[in-house]
């Protein structure tokens, strides 16, 4: 979650009005105030709101009862996953070792694997279940700031659209963190008894052998280019062009022959984020446009998700209760 600094605009209008009875004098206080910023938005802080009940007080965020509910799921999928993990450890502890010895397989290994599988999943569900509300409150912020454009951008019409299927969430919500969790869990339980397994050890080394090799050879890397960099640049322009040039035609020549696995690498890492992100479906994975085919939007859960909040805060913007009492007086 990104932190927002947006102004505070009712203490600002209080400060600028308060200070003198003269009301030609708030053009100055405003001047003077004008620089005065306010954190607002971010995990701890949403929190920190929640729990001193002060988002809706100050803020004038509502936070729904589906949204709510779906968060109270999202949690007791952490505990199931958690004596999922008991009845693994459980159902290892029943097991006849006669039968595991003509696999090769001792019972400490089917233990490593349930313990560090287990460990990822309820990390990989816990995670979703405690950044989702945080999530929902940094997303109303930006949209009241401008951060996400809305009424002034062709792009929000997309968001007036079919407003029923806000009611998708609820279950996706509940399944993608258990989905999450448990691919989670058996991704890197497998991992894990790929080195526990005796006949697959050496393998799972010999690739883990690979990797730090290659980690202490990029770091090496870093940090000579870091000291070179800081000698031949100065920002977009080259103080010594001839070493310059040289040092990238070095990085040309080094890159070409290292890109297919760093291909390899990205391919990996973006397989990584979308599994750890299957439950997220308060934002989009991806860049805007990147999941578009055509007409049709491949990913259209976080478009829903800002559906929703938008719904509710057609309803419970603070300002729609002042605009109200306003219109009823003038009545």
């Amino acid at each position: 979650l990104h932190e927002d600094f947006i102004p505070d605009g009712v203490e600002r209008s209080k400060s600028l009005h308060s200070r003198l009875n003269a009301t030609g004098r708030a053009l100055l206080n405003y001047h003077d105030l004008e620089e005065v910023r306010m954190e607002s938005g971010g995990l701890w802080w949403a929190w920190k709101k929640m729990l001193n009940n002060s988002i809706f007080i100050e803020e004038g965020i509502w936070i729904h009862g589906r949204l709510i509910a779906a968060n109270a799921y999202e949690v007791l999928v952490c505990f199931l996953v958690f004596f999922t993990g008991l009845l693994f450890l459980k159902s290892v502890r029943d097991l006849d070792d006669q039968d595991l010895e003509d696999f090769q397989i001792k019972k400490n290994q089917l233990r490593i694997s349930i313990i560090v599988g287990g460990v990822a999943g309820l990390f990989a569900a816990f995670r979703i279940a405690f950044v989702n509300i945080p999530s929902a409150i940094c997303t109303i912020l930006q949209f009241r700031t401008g951060v996400i454009p809305s009424l002034g951008n062709r792009s929000f019409r997309k968001y007036r659209f079919a407003v029923d299927l806000v009611s998708q969430l609820f279950g996706a919500q509940f399944f993608g963190v258990m989905v999450t969790a448990y691919v989670v869990f058996f991704i890197f339980g497998g991992i894990a008894f790929l080195f526990a397994y005796e006949p697959s050890r050496t393998y799972a080394l010999l690739v883990l052998a690979t990797i730090i090799g290659f980690t202490v050879t990029l770091i090496i890397k870093i940090l000579i280019l870091t000291k070179l960099r800081r000698y031949f640049h100065s920002g977009f322009f080259r103080d010594r062009p001839a070493a310059s040039n040289l040092l990238g035609l070095m990085l040309d020549c080094w890159y070409l022959g290292l890109s297919s696995g760093y291909m390899i690498v990205r391919a990996l890492q973006l397989i990584l984020v979308a599994i750890l992100n299957i439950g997220r479906i308060d934002r989009p994975i991806l860049a805007e446009g990147v999941m578009n085919f055509g007409p049709m939007i491949l990913d259209s859960y976080p478009i829903s998700f800002r559906k929703d909040l938008l719904q509710h805060e057609a309803h419970r913007h603070p300002y729609i209760e002042q605009l109200g009492a306003l219109y009823l007086l003038k009545l």
